[in-house]
């Protein structure tokens, strides 16, 4: 049953999300109170969301609103002599919500587990992992059977397959999970109970 105070909620997160989104539309140049922004990001691609969805080079900040989106050229005026001017290189930025948000029952937890956090490769290799991992493998000495857990992977970039974890450990199912609380890898071994 949908409640009036919950219809009201609604709209108001649409009313917001809308205002957002909004903000990228804008086509022209609307500059803040001394005609400079405070931030611009340039050389990259800007997704606009759009219902063309449309991709600009650059987009200018002030306070917490964007004061133009467009090519280079056409944000180029508001940089000033206080503006922050960050080159993209050619990365892509999206809007969004950002779900902003911690574990605390995790840390605790994770606090028992194999700790990756120290692998000081970024990102990390399977030669920079293994020899952590065997460590911890060989302070533990449980069966067959028992899931082992490394915590704390710096996974932006990490690739492994399960057949690459099966060279660190294959008798046991091991599970790698990313610093993100998110995203694991597994060996051939826990694949099996995964899948």
């Amino acid at each position: 049953m949908t409640t009036p105070g919950w219809l009201l909620l609604r709209a108001q997160v649409l009313a917001v999300i809308v205002g957002l989104v909004s903000c990228l539309w804008l086509d022209d140049v609307r500059a803040a109170e001394d005609g400079k922004a405070d931030v611009v990001l340039r050389n990259g691609k800007i997704y606009t969301a759009d219902p063309a969805r449309s991709i600009r080079q650059a987009i200018a900040f002030t306070g917490n609103s964007i004061v133009a989106v467009g090519d280079d050229a056409k944000v180029a005026p508001l940089i000033g002599p206080k503006t922050e001017v960050i080159d993209l290189g050619g990365k892509l930025v999206l809007p969004g919500l950002i779900d902003t948000h911690v574990h605390p029952i995790e840390g605790p937890v994770d606090g028992a587990k194999c700790s990756l956090a120290d692998v000081d490769v970024k990102p990390p290799t399977l030669e920079a992992l293994k020899p952590v991992i065997q460590k911890c493998l060989d302070k533990e000495r449980e069966g067959a059977d028992d899931w082992f857990e490394a915590v704390q992977l710096y996974n932006y970039d990490f690739k492994a397959t399960a057949q690459d974890l099966d060279k660190i450990e294959e008798k046991r199912p091991l599970v790698l999970w990313g610093n993100d609380g998110h995203t694991a890898w597994v060996n051939s071994r826990a694949w099996i109970y995964w899948a």
